[in-house]
Order: structure tokens, then C-alpha cells, then sequence
């Protein structure tokens, strides 16, 4: 077993998806005339780096985090390198690593579902100019440096 990596499960408890992200531009966004928001945002995405670092973001928040607990576990290593010689054992036989279906159909209903609800709260906030404090964020810090940035 000494092959095997171990990822802990990093989902905190009372984590809401993109609820807090929504407060927390709320907040900033509730004095400022809707058409100075507006500009602001339009402005602010016209800058490649600020777009790159959204993208990163958008995948961090709608998708990766949601994946956590999916993510966390017991990963087997390989010695061939391609998972051939790994096998899962059921009470129905031996299922080879490379046929395994890693993510329940309800676990990928669920992640779609979640994740189609964040992006589409996402995308509202983005076109009714209430994301301009967080693309001002992203254009003075990358919150993701160690992630790669977008093939463009």
C-alpha cells in the first residue's frame, strides 16, 4: 500500500458554491449607478491578463471546488504507467482500472447540475455589471499563480 497517494477531502463544512462570491459583490456593487458598473466591467475585460485570470477563476469556483470530494481518496499507483496492471474488485468479478468509471452518474448529475447553477448566476451578475470589484481583483493579483494560464 505504500504506493498508493492518499488525497484528503478539503471541502470545508458549510461551504456554499458561489453564494459567498455573490455576497461579497453585492456588497461592493449596491451604491455604485448601474451604468458606471457597466463601463467599469466592460473596461476591465478588455484586458487579456484580467481574462485569462477569470477563466481560471470561473473553473476554480463553477467546477474544480466541486470535484473536491470526488477528488479525495485513495489513488492507486501503476507500475506499467497506464493503469493496465490495476484492477478494482467487485462482488461481481475484477473490473480493470482503464474501464472503471471513476464518477457515479449521480455524482456527474450532481456536479452538472451545480455547476450549470453557478455559471448561470455567474454570467448574470458578469452581464448586469456587478463583477467589476473582483475583475478589478484579478487585474492587480492572479488568486490562481500556481494554476497554468489559458492556452490562447
Amino acid at each position: 500500500m505504500h504506493n498508493l497517494q492518499t488525497r484528503p477531502s478539503v471541502t470545508k463544512p458549510g461551504k456554499q458554491s458561489g453564494n459567498q462570491l455573490r455576497r461579497q459583490l453585492g456588497e461592493h456593487t449596491n451604491t455604485i449607478p448601474k451604468e458606471e458598473r457597466l463601463r467599469r466591467t466592460q473596461e476591465l475585460l478588455a484586458n487579456d491578463l484580467v481574462r485569462q485570470r477569470l477563466a481560471k477563476q470561473i473553473v476554480e469556483s463553477g467546477f474544480r471546488s466541486r470535484l473536491e470530494d470526488i477528488h479525495a481518496g485513495t489513488f492507486p499507483s501503476s507500475k506499467t504507467g497506464d493503469g493496465t496492471d490495476i484492477v478494482v474488485t467487485s462482488p461481481y468479478g475484477e473490473i480493470p482500472w482503464n474501464r472503471l468509471a471513476r464518477i457515479s452518474d449521480d455524482e456527474m448529475k450532481q456536479l452538472n447540475k451545480g455547476a450549470v447553477t453557478w455559471m448561470y448566476n455567474f454570467l448574470t451578475d458578469l452581464l448586469g455589471g456587478n463583477c467589476w470589484p473582483l475583475l478589478e481583483t484579478l487585474r492587480e493579483r492572479d488568486p490562481l499563480p500556481h494554476w497554468d494560464t489559458p492556452n490562447t
